[in-house]
């Protein structure tokens, strides 16, 4: 037995929509996706930036471990002396402040992954301005 075509009155899933409506919900749906775009964008981001991160942390450990070594040969290799407590004083006052500076070439890695998510946006952002025309 057939089933019986049901009309668009029949049919829960028809809606209608006037144009201000559909156009309405278009706009938003754009608005939606730059907002996700934006999101993802900032995710990679982090992630790059996380990644790298974790990438020098591990480094560092690594040559803190060699260092480490190396005190320990020399400590054994050299002979033990007393310094003056007044040199002490004078080298535990020095403050050392590292310098912490961002690399060129981080920067263009992360502008560069994030070229086509850009293009995405100003895409949806043309669609809008159309829109809202």
């Amino acid at each position: 037995m057939p089933a019986k075509i049901k009309t668009p009155e029949e049919n829960p899933l028809y809606v209608q929509l006037n144009y201000e409506e559909s156009l309405d919900g278009k706009k938003q749906m754009l608005y939606y996706q730059t907002s996700i775009l934006k999101l993802l964008k900032n995710i990679q981001s982090y992630h790059i930036l996380r990644t790298k991160e974790l990438m020098k942390k591990q480094q560092l450990s690594v040559r803190l471990k060699q260092l480490k070594a190396n005190l320990r040969t020399l400590e054994t290799d050299f002979p033990k002396i007393r310094i003056p407590s007044s040199l002490k004083r004078d080298y535990l006052l020095e403050k050392i402040s590292p310098e912490k500076k961002i690399e060129d070439k981080e920067i263009r890695e992360i502008q560069i992954h994030n070229k086509a998510i850009e293009n995405q946006l100003q895409e949806i952002q043309r669609k809008l301005r159309m829109l809202s025309k």
